[in-house]
């Protein structure tokens, strides 16, 4: 009886031990699974070492045993750079591969690489690489050719970057490639610069910023290479030669006389070049821009040149003669304001030399109608501080006004227009409508202003050049602002 209590004492404290502290039984040691790679199978399409066109569709698939393939990456000659495919589970893959082939006529042999990543967090590539050797031929690019651009000597303002109304040198370009794949790629480089790295751009506005050759006044040349995807040049392309001007706008003014010399037999309607000159100079050391700088083209025969023109700040053009100028350097005064030069232009019938792109874009002219009969006898201002402008008869051939003077429709009247065309009658279909005016671009990156007569027919004092003096000044100083 007594060993029955014991026996039942003890199998109690056990239980109280059990239920206190628990029961721990040790687990059985891990067994490590490893990470099984995925296996790669090039499909026999094409066969080891076929001869190919240089860019093959290459087909091969994975399969892997204990999880799922997430990308692919294959490589040429070379396991050291691989490209990465990245693509559903499971699925076979193809790419189009394009192997190098530079020279033609000519077979190139290639080994194409393929491994595979499966979804393990800690080994993600395989050991398994599937291999095949190519045999590849090209056909070369030819006819690289530049499309688009200025022609051989052809001179150009060129400024350091593009602004709003200068993007920089345009060129677009193109080639033929009779076996392409991928588009073909192309490099340029100026003179005897560093090729540009190849891109698939067929065109380009080139500024000073792109190459140092381009911010420095001279000749210099633009050369155009094309590579296709086999990796084979076309230097064919013919350079193109190009003058290129960097304005620096530094100086003050430079004033352009057009009107023609009256040699023999001068006077105040049919003036020398010297009369014209001092009428000039009277009106511009009067309104506080003398000192500047002259070119007479009176016979009109020669192209003020841009490394003339690019120097200065405001270009002041003048034509006073009774017949219509050609104004030949008008296309160059076109690219002048176009870098941010500024332009006071006047003369008989001078905005009808411009192209009616000149007109519109650069004075804001939308059309031009020329008046009928001996009627502009003067101009009146649409703003305080100019005075009217009255024709001087004594240098006037005509009675008792000027003939055919244009009047201009432009686009921004209230703000533009300073003088307006007044007629012998006062009655003209044309009165009020603007005879002077300024323009601004929109962008504010250059400013003009023109007259559409001549201002050496007004009438001016002869020691103050008044009242022409105080509307040049103020027409001056606005451009210069």
């Amino acid at each position: 009886m007594r060993k029955a209590i014991l026996t039942a004492l003890v199998l109690g404290v056990v239980s109280v031990v059990f239920v206190m502290f628990g029961c721990r039984i040790t687990p059985p040691p891990d067994v490590i699974i490893e990470n099984q790679w995925p296996r790669i199978y090039l499909v026999n399409v094409p066969p080891d070492s076929s001869q190919l066109p240089h860019a093959p569709i290459v087909y091969w698939y994975g399969a892997d045993p204990d999880g799922y393939i997430i990308a692919y990456q294959w490589a040429i000659d070379d396991t050291s750079t691989w490209n990465t495919l990245w693509v559903d589970s499971g699925m076979g893959t193809e790419d189009t591969i394009a192997f190098a082939a530079p020279l033609p006529d000519t077979e190139f042999t290639h080994i194409f690489y393929v491994r595979a990543m499966d979804n393990d967090t800690d080994v993600t590539i395989s050991d398994s690489i599937g291999r095949r050797v190519f045999r590849v031929t090209n056909i070369p690019p030819v006819n690289t050719v530049i499309e688009e651009g200025p022609e051989d000597s052809t001179t150009l303002f060129v400024i350091s970057d593009t602004i709003a109304t200068w993007y920089g040198i345009y060129f677009k370009w193109s080639t033929e490639d009779s076996d392409e794949v991928f588009l073909p790629k192309f490099s340029w480089k100026w003179d005897g610069g560093a090729w540009s790295e190849w891109d698939e751009a067929r065109e380009k506005y080139f500024t000073g910023n792109d190459d140092p050759a381009l911010r420095t006044t001279g000749w210099h040349a633009f050369f155009l290479r094309a590579m296709d995807d086999a990796m084979a040049i076309d230097s064919s392309c013919a350079p193109r030669a190009i003058y290129v001007s960097v304005p620096t706008l530094s100086k003050r003014l430079l004033v352009i006389d057009e009107t023609s010399d009256r040699l023999s037999n001068p006077s105040p309607s049919l003036p020398s070049d010297a009369m014209v000159d001092s009428f000039y100079a009277l009106i511009l050391d009067n309104a506080g821009w003398g000192g500047y700088e002259s070119i007479d083209n009176s016979d009109e025969s020669a192209v003020i040149p841009h490394d003339t023109i690019g120097q200065y700040r405001i270009v002041l053009l003048h034509t006073d003669d009774w017949n219509v100028p050609s104004l030949p350097e008008a296309s160059i005064l076109e690219e002048y304001l176009d870098v941010g030069g500024r332009l006071l232009i006047g003369g008989y019938q001078a905005l009808s030399s411009l192209t009616s792109g000149f007109q519109d874009g650069h004075l804001g002219v939308d059309s031009l109608v020329a008046t009928t009969g001996n009627d502009f006898i003067s101009a009146f201002p649409q703003f305080a501080g100019f005075d009217t402008l009255l024709v001087d008869a004594a240098k006037n051939i005509f009675n008792p006004g000027i003939p055919n003077v244009q009047v201009c429709f432009i686009k921004n009247i209230p703000k533009d227009a300073l003088y307006g065309y007044h007629s012998v009658s006062g009655d003209s279909a044309m009165e009020g409508r603007p005879v002077m005016f300024q323009f601004e671009h929109e962008s504010g990156e250059f400013r003009a202003a023109a007259a559409s007569f001549p201002l050496y027919r007004i009438e001016v004092d002869g020691s103050t050049g008044e009242p022409l003096a105080t509307t040049i000044k103020n027409i001056l100083d606005w451009l210069n602002e």
